[in-house]
């Protein structure tokens, strides 16, 4: 059944990042620790196009929980200079394998300053705009305005969301034929991000 593995995203999307509920840290610190996951994250990928989790291993990662349901396989990460919780998502083929781990980073530049530094590392983002607010008859819409931003890698998208001028998420999703997604895939970067000339 395809529900499920669809679903998924949608749900991980909409959640809120935790805000305030995330510890404060240095910008400077949040954006080495978003450079780690972009480099362990986009290392390599298996043969059948999954995220190859070993290089988050050799990378100095190590996994604290695992679960696996409806084959949709999640782990936790951890990494003793990270202050946070790498969530890696493996949906099985159905879609594209991401990492994801939120930030809260300090001073009301927090989060500019974060985009800056990721910006230094990657170039100028290719898109930039609205990330969507979701909603359907399973889950509610949001009322947050997040702003989103996107890198692609030769492998991997990166993507850098902004919920406010402090809190952030980097998220990355294996990526190996993006000429493959059909127009209508929640992975293609249009639908992860609205610009200004999809509005008009």
């Amino acid at each position: 059944m395809r529900m499920a593995p669809l679903l998924a995203p949608a749900l991980v999307t909409a959640c809120s990042s935790g805000g305030s509920d995330l510890p404060e840290q240095d910008s400077a610190a949040v954006a080495a620790s978003f450079g780690a996951v972009i480099d362990g994250c986009s290392a390599k990928l298996t043969a059948d196009g999954s995220m190859d989790q070993a290089a988050l291993g050799d990378g100095g990662w190590t996994v604290s929980e695992s679960s696996n349901r409806g084959g949709i396989e999640t782990k936790t990460w951890l990494r003793d200079d990270v202050d946070g919780h790498l969530e890696v998502v493996n949906y099985g083929g159905e879609l594209a394998d991401s990492c994801m781990l939120d930030a809260r980073a300090a001073g009301s530049d927090g989060a500019a300053k974060v985009l800056a530094a990721i910006t230094s590392k990657l170039g100028a983002p290719a898109r930039q705009g609205a990330v969507p607010q979701g909603g359907d008859f399973l889950t509610p819409r949001e009322t947050e305005d997040k702003t989103g931003y996107y890198w692609p890698l030769p492998k991997s998208d990166v993507y850098l969301t902004t919920f406010d001028d402090q809190t952030v998420r980097i998220e990355v999703l294996a990526m190996p034929d993006r000429a493959s997604l059909d127009q209508y895939s929640p992975d293609r970067p249009e639908a992860r991000i609205i610009t200004e000339d999809q509005l008009q």
